[in-house]
C-alpha cells in the first residue's frame, strides 16, 4: 500500500499528460513520447525549442521523431524533481536557465510546484545532479520582464516548502482551491450558467 502511494505521489515520470498520448522510457537512455492528434501545435512547438536549445544542458537530447505520428524519441533526462532530490545548486541552475531563456525571449511555462504534491516538481527532472526541462509544449513568446517575474515566482515557491516543509500545504492546497475555482469563473459559458442559476433561486 505504502509502494503504490509513493508510485501515485512521487512518479519517476507522467505516461500520459494533457498533450501527450503515451511516454514511456526505452532502452539505450531513450525516451519516447507520442503526441495526441489534436496537440500538433505542442509537438511542433517542443521539436522547435529541442532544436534551438540543443547547445544547452537543460532540455533532452533529440535522437529520432516523426511528424507522421507525432513522436518523439529523446534522450532520457531522469526522474522527476522532488524536494528531497534538490541539488545544492538548484536556484544556480534555474537563474542560469532562465538568463538563456531571456537571450532567447521565451517564457518555459508549466512548471513548479505540483498541484496535487507539491513536494514533486512538476515537468522538471534530475539526473546526475543536473535540472532538466522535459515539457516544452506550453513555451510561449516572453519579454525580459515576465520571463524574471515567472520564474522568480517559482523559485520563491520551491523556497518556501524548503523552508516550511508540511506546513507548506496549509497554504499550498485552499490556494489551489481558489485558483481552481477563479478560473471555472472566468470562463464565460460558466459565468453566464453561474448568473443564470443564480436568478432561477432568486
Amino acid at each position: 500500500m505504502v509502494y503504490i502511494l509513493k508510485s501515485i505521489l512521487f512518479p519517476s515520470y507522467f505516461f500520459i499528460g494533457s498533450d501527450i498520448e503515451i511516454a514511456r522510457r526505452e532502452k539505450n537512455d531513450r525516451f519516447y513520447k507520442k503526441f495526441k492528434k489534436h496537440k500538433y501545435d505542442k509537438f511542433v512547438k517542443t521539436l522547435y525549442l529541442m532544436r534551438l536549445f540543443h547547445k544547452e544542458k537543460y532540455v533532452p537530447d533529440l535522437i529520432e521523431y516523426n511528424t507522421s505520428n507525432l513522436e518523439i524519441i529523446s534522450s532520457d533526462c531522469g526522474n522527476l524533481l522532488t524536494i528531497k532530490t534538490l541539488p545544492v545548486n538548484w536556484e544556480y541552475q534555474l537563474m542560469t536557465i532562465k538568463k538563456e531563456c531571456i537571450k532567447q525571449n521565451i517564457l518555459l511555462r508549466d512548471w513548479g510546484l505540483w498541484e496535487v504534491n507539491p513536494f514533486l516538481i512538476n515537468n522538471i527532472t534530475i539526473k546526475n545532479e543536473t535540472l532538466y526541462f522535459i515539457d516544452l509544449g506550453d513555451a510561449e513568446y516572453g519579454d525580459c520582464e515576465t520571463i524574471e517575474k515567472y520564474f522568480q515566482k517559482k523559485i520563491k515557491s520551491i523556497n518556501l516548502i524548503v523552508k516550511y516543509s508540511y506546513l507548506y500545504l496549509l497554504f499550498h492546497y485552499p490556494r489551489r482551491v481558489f485558483i481552481m475555482i477563479l478560473r471555472k469563473l472566468q470562463r464565460p459559458y460558466n459565468l453566464v450558467m453561474l448568473l443564470l442559476l443564480y436568478s432561477c433561486l432568486k
